[in-house]
């Protein structure tokens, strides 16, 4: 069996995968008792393989899945010493991993690796710095979900995977160009406070507006806490929302936060149509759930004008939102984290080294 585990806002995930089926998941809210439930697991499973999805792996992870181990974790935490502590938490989880699962074999998923190659105008910021290739540049995350739904379009219709741009709803939204399924731009910055608003981070904001936070007295760390923990979605009404909680929401505090976030996203779609000189298609990848697919539609009508025709409300079994002889066509893909980091396995490049070599791999 291969056990699968990342965090987030909601606490540390986890998933229990036997070949190509869910047999356990389930969110624990704090790293003890996540403990807890590996301890029970291992004692209760042969688990054979322990991933990790971490978002940000900085440039030393160039493969969305690789093998885990100490000279990597090494690198990794190298790239990120002047990153930002959201993956903190997955350290832990990996060091809890390790420790737990010792005899297993230990993976990390990169969410930032297929953005590695986009272009250096793409990524660099104009502030001064010592390398021109230093830390302080534009990452990515969601590269994997991305990644996957760009695959999926080509399967379906390779000739509208040319200029894509890909959406991923979600708790932290994020928009992605692609030219041939090589991303080209992403609204994702140096850390998750740049970008589209999020769960409990503020997006982009100018700059000067952390400055005037300093010169009020605000800690660098209560700033950071503000910025990331009780803006966004939250700021709005004091309290988490989920993106469907968030759209679903008749409560007129919301309003503004609704009108905010529908703002960033298209005006991300069409900064990305600019960079790419056109689209053939649109990508929406979200939960499988009918309020999503219908805010999807929502966000579709306001792009009407690129001239991209609209059907009814019907998407077809292959994510189809407008009319099959529409010029720019969009789907929504229905997206399940667990079975597509599953699915990567079968890609893996030690995988086909080790088959090279004659050495069988059993990961689950």
């Amino acid at each position: 069996m291969i056990l699968l585990l990342d965090s987030d806002k909601e606490g540390f995930n986890y998933c229990l995968r036997d070949s190509n089926k869910t047999v356990k998941q389930g969110t624990e809210q704090n790293i003890n008792y996540l403990k807890g439930k590996l301890n029970t697991l291992n004692k209760t499973y042969e688990i054979l393989t322990v991933g990790y999805l971490v978002q940000d792996c900085g440039r030393s992870v160039r493969q969305p899945v690789s093998e885990l181990n100490s000279s990597l974790l090494e690198n990794v935490e190298k790239d990120m010493r002047f990153g930002p502590s959201r993956d903190l938490p997955m350290k832990k989880v990996v060091n809890l991993g390790n420790m737990i699962f010792g005899n297993s074999r230990h993976l990390i998923f990169c969410g930032s690796a297929f953005y590695l190659n986009m272009p250096l105008s793409a990524i660099a910021y104009a502030i001064p710095s010592e390398d021109p290739q230093g830390v302080f540049m534009r990452s990515g995350r969601n590269g994997i979900i991305h990644e996957w739904a760009s695959n999926k379009l080509t399967a379906i219709d390779g000739s509208k995977a040319g200029k894509c741009i890909s959406i991923f709803l979600s708790e932290r939204t994020d928009v992605v160009a692609l030219k041939n399924g090589k991303p080209v731009t992403t609204t994702h910055g140096f850390s998750d406070l740049d970008g589209i608003m999020s769960q409990t981070g503020c997006g982009s904001i100018d700059t000067s507006i952390v400055l005037q936070m300093l010169s009020c007295g605000y800690s660098v760390e209560l700033i950071y806490q503000v910025l990331s923990e009780e803006s966004g979605f939250k700021s709005f009404l004091d309290k988490k929302l989920r993106l469907v909680d968030l759209i679903t929401s008749k409560d007129e505090n919301l309003i503004l936060a609704k009108d905010i976030l529908f703002y960033q996203i298209i005006k991300a779609i069409g900064s990305c149509c600019a960079i790419l000189e056109g689209v053939d298609s649109i990508i929406f990848i979200g939960e499988d759930k009918e309020i999503m697919r219908d805010w999807a539609y929502v966000l579709l009508r306001q792009l009407e004008f690129l001239g991209l025709k609209m059907c009814n409300n019907n998407i077809d079994y292959q994510g189809l939102m407008t009319a099959a002889d529409s010029p720019i066509q969009a789907h929504y893909f229905n997206f399940d984290k667990w079975s597509v980091l599953a699915s990567l396995l079968k890609k893996a490049p030690f995988l086909k080294k080790h088959a090279a070599l004659g050495k069988e791999t059993n990961m689950f």
